[in-house]
């Protein structure tokens, strides 16, 4: 599986018990060495510093709320790579997990033919913060819709979707 906010470890290290493999992405400096720590010696998660995108480029951390360290939010600069899920050449993913604040549109451009390919089940944090970046979460379903896709269901603010 894919992960992305990979945070200080809590999801990738849960996750990790019901996956094969986990491929967590996390941008933070600070999130990312504390992720390195909490998952050290689980052997089935790859740890990448880097955010995901729908091209190669490069991001900085916009820390929006300085007290919550899921809250941050990338913008241009040089203190990380972006990168598209696609260029993994994934090729058995059964779940695309993205809780990046408002990226998921383009992470999720990033992987389109990581999702022809291997159909997984998609579950995106969507609450409105890719307007900070010009995308309504409609724009993303429907992105989605265009790929065959379809929602599930909702838990709060995660929105699972699944092959039509």
């Amino acid at each position: 599986m894919v992960q992305a906010g990979g945070n200080v470890g809590v999801w990738p290290k849960a996750l990790a018990e019901k996956f094969r493999s986990v491929h967590t992405f996390e941008p933070d400096g600070d999130n990312y060495a504390a992720l390195i720590q909490n998952t050290a010696g689980i052997v089935n998660i790859l740890r990448t510093r880097g955010g995901l995108g729908d091209c190669f480029d490069s991001g900085a951390i916009d820390h929006i709320d300085p007290d919550n360290i899921g809250a941050h939010q990338i913008k241009e600069g040089n203190e990380f790579q972006i990168m598209p899920i696609d260029s993994f050449e994934y090729d058995d993913v059964d779940l695309v997990q993205l809780d990046i604040e408002g990226f998921a549109h383009f992470a999720v451009q990033g992987a389109e033919d990581t999702i022809d390919r291997c159909s997984p089940v998609i579950c995106l944090e969507l609450k409105g913060l890719g307007k900070r970046y010009g995308v309504e979460d409609s724009q993303t379903v429907d992105f989605l819709a265009g790929l065959g896709y379809k929602e599930a269901t909702r838990i709060h603010r995660d929105v699972i979707f699944t092959r039509a």
